[in-house]
């Protein structure tokens, strides 16, 4: 049978509809392929406009419909011969808004969440680098370590490498900062208030107020993102703090803090500074926990066991209690007076150094039940994973020492 006698066999209203079909499919196609590859300027490389195309397709930003999006930013990219990069695509897309945004986590994070053993509303630390225009979100795993979960193109920070110094320099913040609930904001765009000066700052004398992490993709001394990230961002802060976290850590850099991006700012002024924000990212990579801060002496501290509480000259509380409280814990000193549970702690750990190794103790400020409204400085091992302080009581007591694993409150 050839292709006449089918043709017959079909009948003559239905070839007319599928030929018809096929003219509206070629023309889609040649719609399409207009679309995607007209500009104003000359023709650019065939890689240059794959890769113009791939961005485009994950470009797309909330306020423009999802194909004109597209095609703008394809555009742009073209005219400027491939080279554009992914964060640029806010500055093209983007159209602030007015109303209040809603906080949106969304699906594909939740499933990371599950693939990386995570709980929903375990803590999260943020991590922005300034150069690499990323702002990541970590999250606690259920072995009680901190993992990458996602990271976010920064759209928008004021200024240059280095620290804020004062008021109306227009220089986005480096540092080590804490976030609290109530330094959570919705009111135009979502944002939380990153919370400088802290008390290094105060130390050097360093001025400034309201500066953020929010949506609106415009920045004057804050780190602005664009709405579609910020509403991730704002939801993973607000279901930890719904889930007891306390404080959020937010590291702030210059760059990722390698010795090789170090060594090519050997003579920027900033150097010496960006060495003690480089011994605080090393400590939380290295533990997977965020590191206790303190401020003395004009100088980071990081997970130090003694610091003077005079080191903050905003005298707040010592600035040595730990801010992240693990789960767990074996208390293993407790008094009224610092300095006499350090000395109990210290008398402990000679005798039972080969048990306590190098474990570094932390330092909270607690009312011990059945001893009065006072509290006491607890000196304890701490850990959001208990299996490893069982190990540990259960050496203890087959030494003969009394040992137990308590759960540590979240309050002060």
């Amino acid at each position: 049978m050839n292709a006449f006698h089918t043709l017959g066999g079909i009948g003559s209203k239905q070839v007319v509809m599928r030929i018809t079909a096929g003219v509206f499919s070629a023309l889609f196609a040649t719609v399409q392929i207009f679309l995607f590859s007209t500009s104003p300027t000359a023709a650019i490389s065939v890689d240059a406009e794959k890769k113009c195309r791939d961005m485009a397709i994950k470009a797309h930003m909330p306020g423009k419909p999802y194909a004109q999006a597209e095609r703008d930013f394809f555009r742009q990219c073209v005219a400027k011969n491939g080279q554009m990069e992914y964060t640029d695509a806010a500055s093209v897309l983007y159209e602030p808004k007015t109303t209040v945004r809603t906080e949106d986590v969304r699906t594909s994070t939740l499933l990371q969440m599950e693939t990386l053993n995570m709980d929903r509303g375990a803590p999260i630390l943020i991590r922005i680098y300034k150069e690499e225009n990323t702002l990541e979100v970590w999250k606690r795993d259920r072995t009680g370590k901190f993992a990458l979960l996602s990271a976010y193109p920064i759209c928008k920070y004021s200024g240059h490498l280095g620290p804020k110094i004062f008021e109306g320099d227009h220089q986005a913040p480096e540092g080590f900062y804490d976030i609290t609930p109530d330094q959570m904001k919705s009111d135009r765009y979502l944002a939380f208030d990153i919370g400088f000066p802290n008390a290094f700052d105060r130390s050097l004398g360093r001025t400034g107020s309201f500066l953020m992490v929010h949506g609106g993709c415009k920045s004057v001394g804050c780190y602005a993102m664009t709405d579609y990230a910020m509403d991730e961002i704002y939801g993973l802060a607000d279901e930890a703090f719904g889930a007891g976290q306390e404080k959020v850590q937010l590291e702030a850099f210059p760059f990722r803090m390698t010795t090789q991006n170090l060594a090519r700012h050997t003579d920027d002024p900033n150097m010496p500074f960006w060495q003690m924000l480089k011994t605080g990212s090393d400590a939380f990579l290295t533990t997977g926990r965020p590191p206790t801060v303190a401020a003395c002496d004009q100088h980071y501290v990081f997970n130090a066991a003694i610091t003077d509480k005079d080191c903050d000259p905003a005298k707040e509380k010592a600035t040595h209690i730990a801010s992240h409280v693990p789960r767990w814990g074996v208390w293993l000193a407790a008094d009224l007076e610092e300095n006499r549970a350090w000395a109990i702690y210290h008398e402990r750990q000679k005798r039972f150094a080969s048990l306590i190794g190098n474990r570094e103790p932390i330092v909270l400020l607690r009312q011990i039940p059945g001893m009065g409204r006072a509290k006491r400085y607890v000196i304890t091992i701490a850990d959001d994973n208990r299996a490893p302080l069982d190990d540990l009581c259960k050496k203890f007591n087959a030494a003969n020492a009394t040992c137990d694993v308590l759960q540590n409150s979240r309050g002060d």
